[in-house]
């Protein structure tokens, strides 16, 4: 089974493909992010296979070989796919942090998937994101995610829910996937919020 996991920066999709990952499917994390992959041309030659493959990418990424937009190219990609999962987060104020870290780690070079608190970017950077209007990609992905939410006929996987400390809830989103070869509870219990690397600032732990 092929399955698509699209979603907006900072949304979970890393976590998601390594769970996948972890049952053995075979994983392709962002082909078309040049920084990540190089950037890899249409089609992906995997997905000529039977085999279980999860793919994640995200909005507004296209591959170099393709001269469409995304909203062009990702009603041709998701036909590739048996099953699609979207991914987004309802609280916009979180989703900026997270997203404002992301930026702060790519400008120092280093891994974007580590433990991090709110505390730990400079303020300058933080001011001078802010006027540059970087957060604004944000929701331009968002209402790209939309459309595609719309004419895939598919509903949004909401963060806080998948990874929530709701469990059974997470359980019943997974399941209903309806995902071969995937099993939901061991899935459930690799995105558990424990393993959140969001934590809470040094000062609120005070």
């Amino acid at each position: 089974m092929k399955t698509l996991i699209l979603g907006i920066s900072r949304s979970g999709t890393t976590s998601l493909r390594r769970g996948f990952t972890e049952q053995n499917f075979l994983t392709i994390g962002e082909p078309f992010n040049e920084l990540i992959t190089g950037n890899r041309n249409y089609p992906l030659e995997e997905l000529s296979s039977d085999s279980d493959i999860c793919v994640k990418t995200l909005c507004d990424q296209v591959p170099k070989n393709i001269d469409l937009s995304f909203d062009d190219f990702i009603k041709l990609f998701v036909k590739d796919f048996d099953k699609i999962i979207l991914l987004d987060r309802k609280n916009d104020t979180e989703h900026e942090e997270s997203f404002l870290h992301l930026h702060w780690r790519i400008s120092k070079n280093e891994n974007t998937h580590v433990e991090w608190t709110g505390d730990i970017v400079p303020s300058d950077f933080r001011d001078n994101f802010y006027h540059h209007k970087h957060h604004t990609h944000l929701y331009l992905q968002k209402e790209q995610l939309k459309k595609v939410s719309i004419f895939t006929n598919t509903d949004i996987t909401w963060y806080e829910d998948l990874y929530g400390t709701d469990r059974n809830k997470s359980l019943e989103i997974i399941n209903n996937w309806n995902i071969e070869n995937l099993d939901s509870n061991k899935l459930n219990d690799y995105l558990h919020p424990k393993n959140k690397l969001k934590k809470a600032d040094k000062k609120s732990m005070i």
